[in-house]
């Protein structure tokens, strides 16, 4: 996967988000609304810093690795996560509204390979048996 590709990931789960909590403003309200947009936008940070953790981690031997950099990263995912618990544990968003969030940067990722990058889903053999057998590769 490239760096482009998951950029790509991480702009279309906002725009989708954005569009989604838009619709649902006039159904559910501000609230509800505000919390499926808010748990997309942690969805996409925690996404990030975890794109970034396996990059440093997955370094050719003998490269140089940061440190710093990967503390940084750590640190930010774990006050991403204690952020996520706060606001659900002090109602500020509907636990519903969080799952819907964060669900759409899955629904982005997935559509987004099986749509951008076709060769990840393997395709089926269509060959007969019989041309199986007499080797035509046709």
């Amino acid at each position: 996967m490239k760096n482009r590709f998951l950029g790509m990931v991480r702009i279309w789960t906002l725009l989708v988000a954005i569009v989604l909590s838009l619709g649902l403003l006039p159904l559910r309200g501000i609230h509800f609304s505000a919390g499926v947009l808010g748990a997309a936008i942690w969805a996409v940070l925690s996404f990030w810093a975890v794109e970034h953790l396996v990059r440093q981690a997955l370094l050719p031997r003998g490269a140089p690795r940061k440190g710093a950099r990967v503390a940084l990263l750590a640190a930010a995912k774990i006050g991403l996560y204690g952020f996520g618990f706060w606001v659900l544990k002090n109602g500020l968003a509907p636990p519903l509204s969080c799952f819907f969030g964060f669900t759409v940067l899955l629904v982005v990722l997935v559509t987004a390979a099986l749509v951008i990058q076709p060769k990840l889903v393997p395709q089926p053999n269509l060959r007969s048996p019989a041309d199986a057998e007499r080797g035509n590769d046709d």
